[in-house]
């Protein structure tokens, strides 16, 4: 028998899995360094979550053509994912300052809808929300459009 030298080949698999996120059948439409805050309701205050790359995605139009988009952050160094949300048409966001957005957002935790505060520069803050703005507004006309159930 032929035992082969397959251990190297099977180090080579591990590192390439870890590169794979998931995101690649959506097209990335930004990324911003920042830092994730989630609101503690026992506390009333915010509660750091982490640092790292925040991402807006684009997702394949589904089958009613439209788009689906979701956010994902990670920490930076560990790439531990401390936000991914797809955004709808009721998702809350508010520009809470020059600098920070309040979002509502599902928790990666324990799948709860939480308030998030994305805090980074006000050029980037200043785009994301215009960004999530545009999307949510093309979310909501289309369920309005849609037959509504009540």
């Amino acid at each position: 028998g032929s035992s082969g030298s397959s251990g190297t080949a099977r180090k080579c698999l591990l590192e390439k899995v870890e590169v794979i996120t998931g995101e690649e059948a959506e097209s990335n439409v930004l990324q911003m360094q920042c830092k994730l805050f989630v609101f503690d309701k026992t506390s009333q205050s915010w509660v750091e979550r982490g640092r790292g790359l925040l991402r807006l995605n684009d997702m394949a139009s589904t089958d009613d053509g439209t788009l689906q988009s979701r956010l994902v952050m990670r920490t930076q160094g560990s790439l531990r994912l401390i936000l991914n949300t797809k955004l709808w048409a009721q998702m809350q966001i508010d520009k809470a300052s020059e600098k920070s957005i309040h979002i509502t957002a599902m928790d990666t935790e324990d799948q709860g809808v939480k308030v998030f505060l994305i805090s980074a520069s006000s050029k980037d803050t200043g785009q994301l929300y215009a960004a999530l703005h545009h999307r949510i507004l093309a979310l909501r006309s289309r369920v309005e459009s849609g037959p509504s159930s009540g």
